[in-house]
């Protein structure tokens, strides 16, 4: 976190100051005919997001975003530490209940997911979400993820099959592997065995696949149960 002392008076302008959330407030001056604007505590001088030409800065009660001249959207907690160090062209919350959610960030044709409650920040190349799950390819690994952020099981990405359910009432996901002996483990998000087929079982099984389709060094399938 950078806290700097702010010096209103090297502006040769005097600082009006806005209510933003909770104890944080915009402050704003104008030098050279140019608004500048910044983040800080209410009644102190410490300052969370330095000031500069933006065109907004909004808050909620996670995180800030700010617009810049250039229409570029930077994000930072309630500290003013940044959040994935890069600039956003959109960064919105996604809610799938009335308290928890998730933030989407695009960049280009490139999206990032932060989940707030255990500060993580992931720019995967593909990603399945279902109402019970997240998962989320990054680096040639499979990451199953709660909607929360909370991070269930991590396995690499090399000759495995993604399973994921369609029956609503149960939608999960499973990864199936190869074993040394030729037999197929089924292991639920959480990485623990669910199943073990017999190669013959297992090209049964695979005939039950409503979809299947290859993506990069894995199989994805959809299945209408386990």
């Amino acid at each position: 976190m950078l806290i700097v002392t702010l010096m209103v008076a090297s502006c040769g302008n005097k600082s009006k100051e806005f209510p933003l959330i909770n104890d944080l407030v915009v402050y704003t001056y104008e030098e050279n005919d140019t608004l500048f604007q910044g983040v800080k505590y209410k009644n102190c001088d410490d300052v969370i997001i330095n000031p500069d030409n933006y065109q907004s800065i909004e808050a909620d009660s996670l995180i800030i975003k700010v617009t810049d001249a250039n229409n570029r959207i930077w994000v930072f907690n309630h500290k003013g530490t940044s959040i994935g160090g890069i600039s956003f062209d959109s960064f919105t919350k996604i809610k799938f209940n009335d308290e928890k959610g998730y933030y989407i960030g695009t960049n280009y044709d490139k999206s990032y997911y932060y989940f707030s409650d255990t500060k993580t920040f992931l720019a995967p190349s593909k990603v399945f979400i279902n109402k019970n799950a997240m998962c989320f390819v990054v680096d040639n690994n499979l990451y199953f993820y709660t909607h929360e952020g909370t991070r269930l099981w991590k396995t690499p990405t090399k000759d495995i099959t993604l399973l994921e359910t369609t029956d609503e009432k149960n939608i999960t996901f499973a990864v199936a592997f190869m074993t040394s002996d030729g037999k197929y483990t089924v292991y639920d998000i959480n990485g623990k065995t669910f199943k073990t087929l017999t190669p013959r079982q297992w090209k049964f099984y695979q005939k039950s696949f409503l979809t299947s389709e290859s993506i990069s060094d894995f199989t994805y399938a959809e299945i209408e149960t386990l």
